[in-house]
């Protein structure tokens, strides 16, 4: 699960940020305590895409750094608004298991200027922050718990690489725990379907995830039957690969037939869109892992919007406390106490070009009112993170 996430000096984003997943109210319990879902609000360019942007490039950054040589930058990419040298800032806090690990890293343009790792044996320790120092590196010095594997190991270590990275390569057992977590989180821009049309074209022929998918599909197009596969003369426009691509089967009008309808020329942008996300969604609430989606609600019907999100928030469906971060324009899910107010964040821009990210909860006036009341003061502007102008409703 992921519990918190920070950064500082990226993008649009100058001071430091932080998305903090945990509960006010600290059950000892690690899926009690913890957030599911989060929804993140705002106009359009106050800094929402740049937060799930700070998730791409942090993942990336980890992920990808093991193939990088000795010239290759890091992925810095400051604040941009002003002319800085200043580092950037990435901290994950997120558990394997019921133990939660708070790794991080400050990098220029060029080189690792810190690393860190911490542990907590279990969420009380989190919240009593009763952590132990796995390793610090810093000044071309190493400490904690793994010094003593990671000092002959520092002086091979590139200035641009990951130490975690290095331990990884070197087979070490929680490195290796922490890249596959790395792995399984997720980002989406659920604007681009291309980024996912694969995945799911893939796993929709398979037994395993083909029942759950078409469940999901069905909320998009409930006349889908069934799903089939068509040769195409010319690649997919898609991917540009093996020319076969996806058919949603229906019955004809007198129910006497089924009809195999071409996916690109016939499916309404939702229908494509719900079967690409199909794929990803099913594979990551069976297994628990975290997603982060940019404009979940885009081509959606909010009823639609809606029931995705219930995917998550329901636990007879969710058995494995997967989660949902997402940014959003879809008020009625906040209406509807889909999303509940603790649960809601605010990205917003200033005149100087800065975005900051804020909690509905911040809001004293939020516990006194019900959810349409604060659905409808954030269309008002009460809260920030409209456009320019607002509307009366």
């Amino acid at each position: 699960m992921l519990l918190d996430f920070r950064f500082k000096n990226f993008r649009s984003f100058r001071d430091e940020t932080r998305l903090c997943l945990v509960k006010p109210d600290y059950k000892h319990d690690l899926k009690d305590g913890v957030h599911v879902v989060s929804a993140i609000y705002g106009a359009n360019a106050s800094g929402k895409t740049n937060v799930t942007n700070a998730f791409a490039i942090m993942r990336g950054s980890v992920l990808g750094n093991s193939s990088k040589n000795s010239a290759d930058p890091m992925a810095y990419q400051p604040f941009a608004f002003d002319e800085n040298d200043e580092p950037y800032l990435s901290e994950v806090t997120f558990s394997i298991g019921e133990i939660i690990y708070r790794y991080g890293f400050l990098v220029s343009k060029t080189e690792v200027l810190g690393e860190w790792l911490f542990r907590y044996d279990d969420f009380v320790s989190f919240v009593s922050n009763r952590e132990r120092k796995i390793f610090t590196r810093g000044g071309g010095e190493v400490e904690g718990e793994l010094a003593g594997e990671l000092l002959p190991l520092l002086p091979k270590t590139r200035a641009n690489m990951f130490l975690l990275v290095k331990l990884d390569q070197e087979n070490e057992l929680l490195a290796r725990q922490i890249m596959e977590w790395f792995k399984n989180l997720t980002v989406l821009k659920a604007f681009s379907d291309t980024q996912m049309y694969g995945y799911s074209h893939e796993h929709i022929l398979q037994q395993s995830h083909k029942d759950r998918m078409m469940e999901l599909i069905r909320f998009a197009d409930p006349t889908i039957v069934s799903v089939a596969e068509r040769q195409l003369t010319m690649p997919d426009p898609r991917t540009g690969q093996a020319p076969v691509q996806v058919e949603f089967v229906r019955n004809n009008i007198s129910g006497s037939k089924l009809i195999s309808l071409p996916f690109e020329e016939y499916e309404s942008a939702g229908t494509q869109k719900m079967f690409c996300m199909s794929g990803p969604f099913v594979d990551i609430i069976k297994n628990g892992y975290t997603v982060i989606v940019d404009e979940l609600d885009a081509k959606f019907h909010p009823l639609l919007t809606r029931k995705i999100v219930g995917q998550f928030t329901n636990p007879e469906i969710n058995l494995n406390a997967a989660q949902l971060i997402m940014t959003t324009h879809d008020v009625e899910l906040i209406r509807a106490g889909v999303v509940k107010q603790d649960q809601v964040r605010f990205c917003d821009k200033n005149e100087a070009g800065v975005s900051a990210m804020y909690s509905l909860d911040d809001f004293a006036i939020v516990r006194k009112i019900g959810a349409e009341d604060v659905a409808r003061k954030y269309l008002e502007g009460v809260f920030g993170a409209v456009p320019g102008f607002t509307i009366n409703i």
